[in-house]
């Protein structure tokens, strides 16, 4: 039997989404982590390349809260992925999205290297 251990790639880097929960039940916040193997095989500089990538797409959480404009864009860019038929869809670089008002935004707190995001969802 395999375990999670098994299954990760010492080349790959995790980024690891915890839903918060009680009793079972979400309470619509997530914590989020890095997760970067001391086995990568990386010269110190790529190393530090792939990191400040890794980097930049956990601080696209704190960006989507403080900038509707390109949280409304991201969520545009994922919704028109699932709407998408053709496995080689390059939807990432399409104009052809509507914006839509949205007044929720999460909540971000900040723990360590742990970032904790409430979405405000109520089971």
């Amino acid at each position: 039997m395999n375990t999670l251990q098994d299954a990760l790639n010492e080349e790959h880097f995790y980024i690891c989404l915890k839903p918060e929960k009680v009793n079972g039940k979400w309470l619509g916040g997530i914590e989020i982590t890095a997760l970067v193997s001391d086995n990568h095989g990386l010269e110190p500089s790529e190393l530090e390349e792939v990191l400040h990538v890794l980097h930049m797409i956990c601080a696209s959480v704190p960006l989507y809260e403080t900038d509707k404009d390109v949280r409304d864009k991201a969520y545009k860019l994922v919704e028109k992925a699932f709407e998408e038929t053709e496995p080689d869809a390059e939807y990432l670089f399409g104009d052809a999205y509507e914006e839509e008002e949205s007044d929720t935004s999460p909540q971000l707190t900040y723990k360590g290297n742990v970032v904790k995001v409430d979405f405000g969802v109520k089971n």
